[in-house]
């Protein structure tokens, strides 16, 4: 009888490191990168509830991890990217602006002897314009951004790991917060705003856990 080769952790791990390397940006270009070439543990959330599904396979094999991330995905429980969100690009001149300051300057000097006291349209949109942000500004900005991300990734991670009490009932209650999740997720735009999502999820399982106490006799 042949004996059936056994997958050490080494080569476990190796399958894990050349999928997320080679395919998984190509397969999920929407989700944050859960793993580098390293091995290293880029997104806490996903990594865990990948885990508990990886972990049951008795070989690792690239199709294998693909059709659990495909299944983890199709459900919103994998964490995706969110906008850029520094945006300092320099400007390419616009032709169309260009020309109109041209033609501005053209009819100010044709017309009006090159009066400095005659305001155009172009002068008033300067006088509103923001002016560029300072590194600080920048630096702040980054750390907002920072804190906001935190915030849904942790709320994100108690979706994930909720567990009821009664096993039942475990997957229909995450299913439940997940939707409210996305629900509120689009309103966040700022920290207290997260903050808040964090507290409306945190409120539901608190209410499950008081429902399946009080049902204990």
């Amino acid at each position: 009888m042949i004996q059936q080769k056994t997958q050490t952790p080494d080569e476990r791990v190796q399958v894990l490191r050349d999928y997320f390397l080679n395919d998984f940006p190509r397969c999920f270009p929407h989700l944050e990168q859960i793993l580098d070439a390293s091995g290293k543990v880029l997104c806490r959330p996903s990594y865990a509830i990948m885990f508990n599904q990886i972990r049951g396979l008795e070989f690792v094999r690239k199709d294998l991890i693909n059709e659990i991330l495909l299944d983890l995905d199709s459900k919103e429980l994998l964490v995706r990217k969110g906008p850029e969100r520094i945006v300092e690009v320099e400007k390419k001149p616009d032709p169309k602006a260009e020309k109109k300051k041209a033609f501005e300057i053209a009819h100010s000097q044709g017309f009006h002897g090159g009066s400095k006291n005659n305001r155009n349209e172009l002068d008033r949109d300067d006088q509103y314009k923001k002016p560029p942000m300072t590194e600080p500004q920048k630096q702040a900005l980054n750390e907002r951004n920072r804190m906001i991300d935190a915030v849904i990734n942790d709320t994100l991670s108690a979706v994930n790991n909720y567990s009821a009490n009664v096993h039942s009932k475990t997957y229909s209650r995450r299913d439940e917060l997940t939707a409210l999740f996305n629900q509120h997720k689009g309103k966040v735009n700022d920290v207290e705003s997260a903050e808040k999502l964090q507290r409306t999820i945190a409120e539901k399982i608190n209410s499950y856990d008081r429902s399946t106490s009080g049902s204990i006799r």
